[in-house]
């Protein structure tokens, strides 16, 4: 049975790869020993996932913000 659904395959491969720097870059932390270690895991993880995306959607995130910017706003 078809759905007429398409895989974003484009869309997959920028999450991969955002996902696969931060496990590299939480990969070459020292282990969580403590709350605060964990915390600054996870704050490193979420910020390197965040930066990558964004850099990868770097042209998208540019049209969104112009044609944001060119609304009138009411």
């Amino acid at each position: 049975m078809k759905f007429g659904l398409t895989l974003p395959i484009g869309h997959l491969l920028r999450i991969a790869t955002a996902t696969i720097a931060m496990a590299a870059v939480l990969d070459r932390m020292p282990e969580a020993r403590s709350f605060g270690m964990l915390a600054l895991h996870i704050a490193a993880g979420a910020a390197i996932y965040i930066v990558v995306l964004a850099l990868l959607y770097a042209r998208t995130l540019a049209r969104l913000l112009r044609s944001r910017a060119a609304t009138p706003h009411t």
